[in-house]
């Protein structure tokens, strides 16, 4: 019986019916929710191991650790002091400010632009022009290699302003710009847009001209506070030495912050100096826990590179990967920081990559003709668009004849189809008898790769039930 019926149930015994233990004051307050006692953290460091023999250990056990947590940050910092740290760097342009590439690069039909935001002060403002239906996309990457978009998959092709918002900011905007929260306080932006080829070089530099980035105080017309400044420029060589690593390291997580997420990993980090509040200094070390972490770099990375074909997902000739944002995933995060730094998220961008035919031999234009045939309703389903170019297999770079614009994909209007609706895609050194350039892929009497890009990709493709079909060799007199 509850505590309120016992006074009740006695009332009614003693012909008091009517009586209302609440009118009395008599119900009993409620019960204080039990809670567990709190842990008190400690206010000093860890101790550490009393013997080299085990300082080593634990010097080599911890490095691992912070190499494959490391290896993007440290990356991306470096790219960041050499854009917007270091005035002497010849990539120098300041924050805020784009570097717009000349010629499309990776991609024969994305002409990229790259920029730093310091947020450290406060939001940036993006402003987007009207795109006119031409793809685009602004690329946030944080300092941990997550990335996120703006652009026609997630606000629209139209114009627009756009407020970065640091983490834990808090302010007013004005109406006319709209927030995007972000995860870290220094931030790369990849700004891609769709190029149309040679011809389209002075509408695209206007177009690119429009994109407008400056703090949030300078867009109000405000004085701009001094930015945080940040800590000398490091070495920028490579490869790295070792302990340069460790150092660089603690310089990225100073200037980024450590995500709530990951602060009990890193706090371990400080058994072999590393801390976020403070400059590593590997001279104050012993020799034993220089040992460790040298082992440590080189073995970690070793691990890493031998891991690289893990982030990739086998389609029969085929491979794609699902990269662009890691959670904890810190050695998929490391072998991505090194094979592919400029991944976006699948939703925005799904690559696949042939170096094989369907029978699991390497393709090489100096052995073999090949043919690529899309079935009829069967064309990559995509939002935005797809192309294929070839790339050498050693570098990953585009071969020349990419670069000129000679690819076939989903905004070659000279594509021809065949009579039942499929697509042919001849790939091959010499231009095929049968007349149909505008569906030749010209190939390099070498090894090479294929490399089909597609561009917000529909469910069916994100989902798996869509694959890009075999690549065919041909017989020679075909």
């Amino acid at each position: 019986m509850t505590e309120t019926g016992r006074p009740v149930m006695l009332a009614t015994m003693l012909g008091l019916e009517g009586w209302d233990p609440v009118d009395q004051g008599l119900t009993p307050p409620p019960r204080a929710e039990v809670r567990p006692a709190q842990f008190r953290a400690p206010d000093h460091q860890d101790i550490l191991p009393a013997s080299d023999r085990f300082l080593e250990l634990d010097a080599y056990s911890l490095g691992i650790q912070a190499v494959i947590y490391g290896c993007a940050p440290v990356a991306l910092y470096m790219r960041m002091m050499e854009m917007a740290g270091d005035s002497t760097s010849p990539e120098f342009v300041g924050f805020h400010r784009f570097r717009h590439a000349s010629a499309p690069t990776a991609e024969p039909n994305i002409v990229t632009s790259e920029a730093w935001l310091d947020l450290s002060e406060g939001p940036a403002v993006l402003t987007v022009p009207d795109m006119g239906g031409r793809y685009y996309t602004a690329c946030f990457q944080d300092l941990f290699a997550n990335a996120s978009n703006i652009g026609p998959r997630t606000y629209g092709g139209g114009a627009g302003r756009f407020a970065i918002l640091p983490p834990g900011w808090s302010g007013e905007l004005p109406d006319e710009v709209t927030p995007f929260p972000v995860a870290s306080r220094y931030l790369r932006l990849l700004l891609h847009l769709e190029t149309e080829g040679p011809e389209d070089a002075l509408p695209l530099q206007a177009l690119r001209s429009r994109f407008g980035l400056q703090p949030l105080q300078a867009y109000r017309g405000g004085v701009l506070r001094q930015a945080t400044a940040l800590p000398p420029s490091p070495s920028l060589v490579q490869p790295l030495p070792p302990l340069e690593f460790y150092r660089l390291l603690g310089e990225a997580l100073r200037a980024g912050g450590v995500p709530e997420r990951d602060r009990g990993l890193v706090a371990a980090f400080a058994r072999f100096g590393l801390r976020p509040d403070r400059r590593f200094a590997p001279e104050e070390l012993s020799p034993a826990t220089r040992r460790g972490l040298v082992e440590a770099h080189d073995d970690a990375l070793a691990m890493i590179d031998g891991s690289a074909s893990q982030i990739f997902r086998s389609l029969g000739g085929w491979s794609t990967a699902d990269l662009g944002m890691y959670g904890d995933n810190h050695l998929q995060r490391a072998v991505a920081s090194r094979q592919q730094p400029d991944a976006n998220v699948k939703e925005e961008c799904l690559t696949f990559t042939a170096e094989a035919d369907g029978e699991g031999v390497p393709l090489d234009g100096g052995k073999h003709s090949y043919l690529l045939r899309f079935a009829p309703g069967a064309l990559p389903p995509v939002n935005g668009f797809w192309s294929l170019a070839l790339a050498e297999r050693s570098s990953g770079r585009p071969f020349a004849h990419a670069l000129r614009g000679q690819t076939p994909g989903s905004r070659s209007e000279a594509l021809a189809l065949d009579a039942d609706g499929g697509l042919e895609i001849r790939i091959q050194a010499t231009a095929p008898a049968n007349g149909r350039a505008a569906n030749w892929l010209p190939a390099p009497t070498a090894p090479f790769c294929l490399v089909l890009r597609s561009y917000r990709p529909r469910p069916a493709m994100l989902e798996g039930d869509w694959r890009p079909p075999p690549v065919v060799p041909l017989p020679p007199s075909e």
